[in-house]
Formats: C-alpha cells, sequence, structure tokens
C-alpha cells in the first residue's frame, strides 16, 4: 500500500490543490488520500479498466462531490437581515467601520451597477440593499436559486473586470 500511496502521491497532491479548492485545501488533501485508499480497496481488474484511469477519477470526483457539499452550505449562509423591531442587525454591533454603508453609499452602488443588464442589477439590490439571501433574492425574482447565483457570478465578474479596467 506505501509503494502505491508513493506512485501516486503526485496525483493526489495535484488534485486536491487544484484552485477552486483553496479554501478547503486541508480537507481536500486529506479526502484525496481518503479517495486513493477506497480506490485501492474498491478496484476490481475483472472490468477492465486500468488502475490509474480508475484511481484519478475515483479522487477527482470525490474532490467535485466534496466542494458541491461545500459549495451548498456557503449558499445557505445568511445574510443578517433586519428583525421585527425594525433594528437592523448592523446596528447592533459595535464596530460601526464594518457596516455596508460606510464604505459605499447608494448613489456609489447604484453608479456602479448601472452598466449592468437589469436582471444582474436587480439581483444585487436585492442582495446588498435589501439584504436578502440568494434564495430569497431569487424567489422574489421568480428564479431559481441556481440561476440566480450563475446571475450573481455573472454580474461580479462583470464588475471585477469594468472595475479593474477604469
Amino acid at each position: 500500500m506505501t509503494e502505491l500511496y508513493l506512485g501516486y502521491e503526485g496525483l493526489i497532491i495535484k488534485a486536491a490543490h487544484q484552485t477552486h479548492l483553496f479554501t478547503i485545501e486541508e480537507e481536500a488533501v486529506c479526502a484525496a488520500k481518503e479517495s486513493f485508499i477506497n480506490a485501492v480497496l474498491n478496484f476490481d481488474s475483472t472490468l477492465g479498466i486500468h488502475f490509474p484511469a480508475y484511481a484519478k477519477a475515483k479522487i477527482y470526483g470525490d474532490l467535485r462531490t466534496l466542494f458541491k457539499q461545500y459549495q451548498r452550505q456557503w449558499n445557505r449562509e445568511v445574510y443578517p437581515a433586519e428583525t421585527n423591531d425594525e433594528i437592523s442587525f448592523w446596528d447592533t454591533v459595535e464596530d460601526t467601520g464594518t457596516r455596508p454603508d460606510n464604505f459605499a453609499d447608494e448613489n456609489t452602488f447604484e453608479e456602479i451597477i448601472k452598466a449592468l443588464p437589469p436582471r444582474q442589477q436587480t439581483l444585487l439590490r436585492l442582495m446588498y440593499q435589501k439584504e436578502c439571501t440568494q434564495k430569497k433574492a431569487a424567489a422574489l425574482m421568480g428564479i431559481t436559486p441556481q440561476a440566480a447565483a450563475a446571475i450573481k457570478k455573472r454580474a461580479i465578474a462583470s464588475l471585477r473586470t469594468k472595475l479593474l479596467r477604469g
């Protein structure tokens, strides 16, 4: 087993150090090692598949599943919204330097997003001005959470490109 592991250690490390796994790198390395061990234990040579191809597919597949689990968890994180007493979460935080309205006023926000298509503008307004979660914003817009995630991703990429150029 040690000899096999040493032979495939490069594949394991390369798989775990993919760019999108950067935030969960340590867990990705552990998951890749565990996946390799499972590949060794579950490999069936009678199926006509070569072990290197099986091991690579198993490791990358398990890491993809791990990332998707984290992605779903990140999407469920809730942005603090206003309570029934009309007191904003941000008003309860002592350090006012962390409040969103301190680093850009409404006019600046509107100026920045005016170059975006209407749906992207609407989604960003709901999420960042109305403090809706991505899921709630999607429901208000009549789209799926996956579509909202795609719209948000395109909007942020577009803004990043425009802000870096300008």
